[in-house]
């Protein structure tokens, strides 16, 4: 069934919010927002007068508290019918009150659906799906539960959406452990267990991520702390899967100490640079990256990442390699070969390798003859490691080949202008072409950058902004910096006075004629100039490319 009212939406994961397409409506007293909120949550059913004075006041109401709230009624009945083109949300059935929204969207619903879905499909043994359902569930939480909804009726409430977070997050952990996803684990986990201490799961989750990081020592004192706190606090042992957590970090810590070489003769390089907080609109991209490392025939896949410049390549790959990297406990090796400014290969290929091998433990002075030496030698070092190998921005092929293993079970992530053609055809690297973002996702993207209710109030600017930028990262990134940094600019005054003068000096190839074919230099008419989009976008007309 579709929404009575088309385009209206509630939010609660937050503050309450009313939305009618792009634009919000404010409920701005208190004890109104109270009303609206426990007939959202129990629409479509009657609630008493009664139920919604002890929602507002609890068990002392004003001797006026009818009055009042009949007032909030008319309020609210009025605030509905306006942003609905007269029709009635707000029944009265005898002494009891109705909200009757069929099928409107309220985001409450929509994250305890979401995770249901990501519950069955993880019961199904799909992961990767039950994560991608479950990010999005809980990527609806804009902060507290109904947090601006005062009365001891949003009290409880809030609590208990709080404790459904708290599960869904802990769903979220204990997937992206199990898939090896990449981020901090540790340190987000460490902080949950100090902001709820009491919670058994995130102390167990965290001594698996510790365990995952090699960290067993660690881990086996994040049970000992438990241990401690438990006692003191409730007079109780920790619990048994707590406990099974305990027995296999014990186990597992044993065998690796029969197994491993001394970690001072196996250097693991950490050289990932950051991921990108505000990384956004390649999910398709890097879900297929993902599926051809696990299904690559070889042990050491190589993906090659291709673009033009500004596209992204970089962030992607990098975002990619911290997805992976718990997969690969010898490290993360990151090279940047500059092969699209320096002209002198050689040279610049050598830095590159010297580089590695260094962070390898290899002495650069033992490091003797040309490309091809060191690339033997990165092979030999390479062969009995398993790792993530990152090399950026290779001019072609032939520069790219100088950094692949031999044998061994390494991941290795090329970025590239060119095509890379041979390397797919000899080596079977997986091309992984990036486009421009669509108009949706350079909205989303910008969005993201400047804040969610700053561009709710300009949605044409933001629209035209991304328009502008033709999807390209760089530029999108650019111009939303400059918002940030000018808060007190509207966007329609940015775009109007700022915009073409910020980018106007840069000139970018135009992605639409780009291929993986393409070469590396672009003649004059591939450049395309912010200014005359702008002029285009306020007057209807555009020069001949």
């Amino acid at each position: 069934m579709s929404c009575t009212f088309p385009g209206l939406r509630f939010s609660m994961l937050g503050q309450l919010q009313v939305w009618r397409g792009l634009t919000e409506t404010t409920i701005s007293q208190p004890q109104r927002r109270a009303v609206l909120a426990v007939l959202l949550l129990r629409r479509d059913s009657l609630v008493s007068v009664e139920e919604l004075i002890d929602a507002i006041w609890g068990a002392h109401p004003p001797p006026s508290a009818r009055t009042v709230l009949h007032t909030h009624i008319h309020h609210l009945r009025r605030t509905l019918r306006n942003i609905n083109a007269g029709s009635e949300a707000i029944r009265r059935v005898g002494g009891q009150y109705r909200l009757e929204l069929p099928s409107c969207p309220v985001d409450v619903d929509s994250f305890r659906r979401l995770a249901s879905f990501s519950a069955v499909r993880r019961a199904e043994g799909q992961y990767e799906r039950a994560l991608r359902d479950m990010r999005a569930a809980l990527g609806l939480w804009r902060g507290r539960a109904l947090e601006d909804v005062p009365g001891p009726w949003a009290g409880r409430h809030r609590a208990a959406l709080t404790a459904e977070y708290l599960t869904a997050t802990a769903a979220r952990l204990s997937l992206e452990l199990r898939l090896g996803t990449s981020g901090d684990h540790v340190s987000e986990l460490g902080t949950l267990v100090l902001e709820h201490p009491l919670d058994e799961r995130f102390r167990e989750l965290l001594m698996l991520a510790q365990h995952q990081a090699g960290l067993d020592r660690q881990a086996l004192d994040t049970y000992r702390q438990a241990q401690r706190y438990l006692a003191a606090e409730l007079g109780i042992d920790p619990g048994p899967s707590l406990r099974r957590m305990r027995q296999r970090i014990r186990a597992a810590a044993s065998v690796r100490s029969r197994t491993t070489t001394p970690a001072a003769s196996l250097p693991v390089p950490r050289q990932l640079p950051a991921v990108q907080p505000y990384f956004h609109g390649r999910e398709r991209e890097l879900d297929a990256a993902e599926d051809s490392v696990r299904t690559a025939s070889t042990n050491t896949p190589v993906i090659a990442v291709l673009g033009p410049p500004g596209i992204g390549k970089t962030s992607f790959v990098t975002t990619l390699a911290h997805r992976l990297s718990a997969g690969y406990p010898d490290g993360q090796l990151f090279a940047q070969v500059h092969g699209s400014v320096t002209p002198r290969a050689e040279d610049r290929v050598m830095r590159a390798l010297d580089s590695l091998l260094s962070a390898l433990g290899v002495s650069v002075h033992a490091s003797t003859g040309g490309v091809q030496a060191r690339a033997a030698q990165l092979r030999g070092v390479l062969s009995s490691r398993r790792l993530i190998l990152v090399v950026d921005d290779v001019r072609d092929a032939d520069e790219a080949r100088a950094f692949l293993p031999g044998i061994g079970s390494c991941v290795v992530l090329v970025t590239a202008r060119g095509d890379l053609a041979s390397l797919a055809v000899r080596e079977g690297a997986a091309r992984l072409p990036l486009r421009p973002l669509t108009q949706a996702d350079a909205c989303a993207f910008l969005r993201h950058r400047i804040g969610h209710r700053r561009t709710a109030a300009e949605p044409e600017a933001v629209s035209l902004l991304a328009g502008m930028c033709h999807g390209v990262p760089a530029q999108l990134a650019r111009v939303a910096a400059y918002a940030v940094v000018h808060p007190d600019l509207t966007l329609t005054e940015m775009l109007r006075d700022a915009v073409p003068a910020l980018l106007q000096p840069r000139v970018v190839d135009d992605v639409s004629t780009w291929s993986p074919g393409a070469s590396l230099t672009t003649g004059p008419g591939h450049f395309r100039y912010f200014r005359r989009d702008f002029d285009a976008a306020h007057t209807g007309q555009s020069e001949a490319s």
